[in-house]
């Protein structure tokens, strides 16, 4: 493992562990409003709203950066090289060594992150599932970061 591949794993990490930490802080503030509807949509305080906006930044912040850096630079460290490859290969070999749930799930909270990304004040409803599904799954996020570090650090400690 070089250096400087080991200094961008870090530096990923460092910035993964503070989209989850703030992540994590919304999730507190935002679980008494759940689960939520079209119509709490448009009667949220706006220091719900906030939180609220919040959990959403985070949560699309920390699925990039794992996406971006994370996969790519963890698997590299692993010994498994996409990086001219599409993302969905690299999606299907983490399935397959048990470093995601799914490719599916991946894909899905990309969806429902899309959804929500842009406000359709005749779609409330359709954003509320959508922002439901992603509050649903972001302990589910956080422990596939979580088993995907640990794998990556568990085989450079070995390497060392």
């Amino acid at each position: 493992m070089s250096d400087i591949g080991h200094l961008k794993w870090m530096s990923a990490v460092t910035e993964c562990g503070i989209h989850r930490a703030r992540l994590t802080v919304a999730m507190s503030h935002v679980a008494g409003l759940l689960p939520l509807d079209g119509d709490d949509l448009e009667t949220l305080s706006d220091e719900d709203a906030a939180w609220l906006d919040q959990l959403l930044f985070r949560f699309a912040k920390l699925q990039d950066t794992m996406g971006d850096r994370i996969f790519p630079d963890g698997l590299a460290l692993l010994g498994e090289e996409f990086a001219d490859r599409p993302f969905i290969d690299a999606l299907n070999r983490m399935e397959a060594l048990s470093l995601i749930p799914s490719r599916q799930w991946w894909m899905e909270l990309r969806e429902f992150r899309n959804q929500v990304a842009h406000e359709y004040p005749d779609r409330r409803e359709e954003q509320a599932a959508s922002i439901n599904a992603i509050i649903g799954q972001c302990d589910e996020l956080i422990r596939t970061l979580d088993t995907f570090t640990l794998a990556v650090d568990e085989k450079v400690s070995a390497a060392d």
